[in-house]
């Protein structure tokens, strides 16, 4: 198809590629980058100050490898990208390092309840250690067994003096904590599972079981609750039938209690001195992490507070800064990007453009070849496009501002023009545009490419 026959149908026809085709625009970086990688800071700061060998880019490629198509250039995965460098920030074994409280006891005011005779059964005693507020993950956990308005009259909200709070609620509340302590105890992993996929509203895959089963202390845990709340069980059955104990404090608690800081494993920490189960992400893509930030996104009535509390609590200097890395979705679907842009390689775009043909007829396989048409953006400082983003910014403006500036038409129009590389509107536009799928998806000679690859 000529360009004659494109411009049939433009409303505004133009005389070349050169003369008269629109500007890029923002192409093609008008969306905002799934990963934030600073490129001007690590360009002109930390590659020029670390002498280190291995940590500092040999070149673009060091970081992006182009398609098995030769189109688009993506993001190698982080063991052979950034690891060289953050290997060490993202896995630690440090006890007393970050940590997000996942199931925490509050100190109560039983005195009000016992005065109200609420059935709400025993409760740790007054201790000067113990928070006064129930967690953002454990109320995260709580939101499957109770109503949101419950969840939300208690949120950020001290259960220490509730002389004019609605004991209902509160009542509410202590049981579906109780439940969630019996649930951990009774059932293991699955407990936290379920409450999970209901925050999230689809069911965990099986990898996703399988790398919490594999991390969660069972034994541990149900040691803990029968330290911490040692007829819980008893009382459940007895709530179920209408007879729950009138609340009141425990007694001779000090006896079942450690008060040195007791790693379980994988991440999981006991407390008892302020009656706590925290969780340490250990490593880069620790699953437990990943589920309880994209639940916290989802949640219905608390959303984004609670995302920010338990971001807030996984930001500390070590393993577990996701969203320092790893940007919110500004679509519909709401959640944190874990992976690189990945193209659909049955999908045919209005523009296309191939690096390898760039690469191997003109050599542009080096630092200065992709210079050639992605230029750092010099007009905006560094701060100006981290603040693009939720984790330095709480209210990120709706235009995106890169790293590297819009490509420009005149550094392609220098080589196509009809006498050199030619302006054919199909060099760079698909006619055909949509989804297509694979014309040898399901031929001999397809399948054996694809185990070949393996």
């Amino acid at each position: 198809m000529s360009s004659t026959q494109c411009q049939v149908c433009h409303e505004t026809a133009f005389q070349s590629f050169g003369n008269g085709h629109p500007e890029f625009g923002n192409y093609p970086f008008a969306e905002r980058s799934r990963i934030i990688f600073n490129h001007q800071s690590h360009f002109e700061e930390h590659f020029e100050k670390s002498g280190e060998a291995g940590k500092t880019a040999a070149s673009c490629l060091t970081c992006h490898a182009v398609d098995e198509r030769g189109e688009r250039v993506g993001i190698r995965p982080f063991s052979r990208s950034c690891a060289q460098c953050h290997e060490d920030e993202v896995h630690t074994n440090d006890p007393e390092g970050a940590r997000i409280p996942i199931v925490r006891v509050p100190f109560l005011d039983i005195d009000t309840l016992e005065s109200e005779e609420k059935a709400v059964g025993a409760w740790p005693d007054d201790w000067d250690s113990l928070e006064t507020t129930f967690s953002p993950a454990t109320l995260l956990l709580l939101s499957a067994s109770t109503p949101k308005e419950t969840l939300e009259a208690f949120w950020q909200t001290d259960v220490d003096v509730l002389e004019d709070a609605d004991l209902v609620q509160t009542s509410q509340l202590l049981w579906s904590f109780k439940e969630l302590l019996g649930g951990l105890r009774t059932n293991g992993v699955t407990e936290i599972t379920q409450r999970l996929s209901a925050a999230l509203d689809r069911p965990l895959t099986a990898t996703e079981q399988t790398e919490l089963e594999r991390a969660f202390p069972r034994q541990a845990i149900e040691e803990l609750v029968d330290a911490w709340f040692p007829d819980v069980m008893a009382e459940l059955s007895q709530h179920a039938l209408g007879e729950a104990p009138i609340a009141g404090f425990m007694e001779e608690m000090e006896d079942r209690l450690n008060f040195d800081t007791m790693p379980l494993s994988h991440g999981w920490i006991r407390s008892d001195v302020d009656f706590t189960l925290y969780y340490q992400p250990t490593r880069h893509e620790d699953t437990f992490l990943k589920l309880l930030l994209e639940a916290s996104l989802k949640h219905e009535t608390l959303g984004r507070p609670l995302y920010l509390e338990i971001a807030g609590h996984a930001n500390a200097p070590k393993a577990g800064r996701c969203t320092k890395c790893h940007s919110e979705s500004t679509g519909p679907e709401k959640g944190l990007h874990w992976t690189a842009k990945r193209y659909n390689s049955t999908n045919r775009p209005f523009t296309r453009f191939s690096h390898v043909a760039h690469f191997r007829n003109i050599g542009m396989l080096d630092n200065n070849g992709c210079y050639s048409c992605h230029a750092l953006n010099k007009r905006e400082n560094s701060k100006t496009f981290l603040e693009s983003f939720h984790y330095f910014n709480d209210q990120p403006s709706a235009n995106f501002i890169g790293n590297f500036s819009a490509i420009k038409k005149e550094t392609c129009a220098e080589c196509h023009a009809p006498r050199h590389a030619g302006e054919n509107c199909l060099m760079c536009h698909n006619y055909h545009v949509g989804k297509f799928p694979t014309a040898l998806q399901h031929s001999d000679l397809m399948r054996s490419i694809i185990i070949q690859s393996k």
